[in-house]
């Protein structure tokens, strides 16, 4: 039974000619592409527990694209390495690489984060915003940026229905 669900399963692998197309790229040029990406993402957020397509969007290698073309090439490029193996995709948004799916927590981030953020909240003054927070952050390594921001957002908005903080505006915020 277990053995005909693990076969129901396999990924089937069609063989692919040079000028095929994947999701209307070219199948030679999503190869290149990829492998690039993984390159990239392996160098710039290897160390991360995981990280977003949000992350992938805000590497340096792919700044020079525009960013509603940048969003589309990510996306197949990440839905390519996902149907081979390389990116395995842990909830809706968090991706990790396959040899780290066993270090994956799905914990949400503001709360396994809650005490390192409040820390870094009592040490602000005057007021501030999320990334102000995030910019202060300096543990926690295995995080990238984005998730730094989701963490901190989460914190912030619980803090502020305890009453620890007022908002200022849209986007800053105050201790009270």
């Amino acid at each position: 039974m277990a053995a005909a669900k693990r076969a129901a399963r396999r990924v089937i692998r069609v063989p692919h000619k040079k000028n095929d197309l994947y999701y209307g790229m070219q199948y030679s040029r999503v190869e290149t592409y990829s492998n690039a990406l993984l390159r990239t993402v392996r160098s710039e957020l290897g160390g991360a527990a995981f990280f977003t397509r949000e992350d992938l969007l805000q590497l340096p290698a792919f700044q020079h694209i525009s960013t509603i073309y940048r969003y589309g090439i990510i996306c197949t490029l990440v839905r390519f390495l996902m149907e081979r193996g390389d990116l395995v995709s842990m909830k809706r948004t968090d991706l990790v690489f396959k040899e780290n799916t066993k270090k994956y927590d799905p914990e949400p981030l503001a709360e396994r984060y809650e005490a390192t953020v409040r820390n870094v909240v009592r040490s602000l003054n005057g007021s501030f915003g999320v990334m102000d927070v995030v910019a202060v952050w300096k543990t926690d390594t295995d995080l990238t940026i984005n998730n730094k921001r989701v963490a901190a957002r989460g914190v912030l908005a619980r803090m502020l229905r305890e009453k620890k903080l007022k908002k200022q505006n849209e986007f800053e915020y105050a201790k009270v």
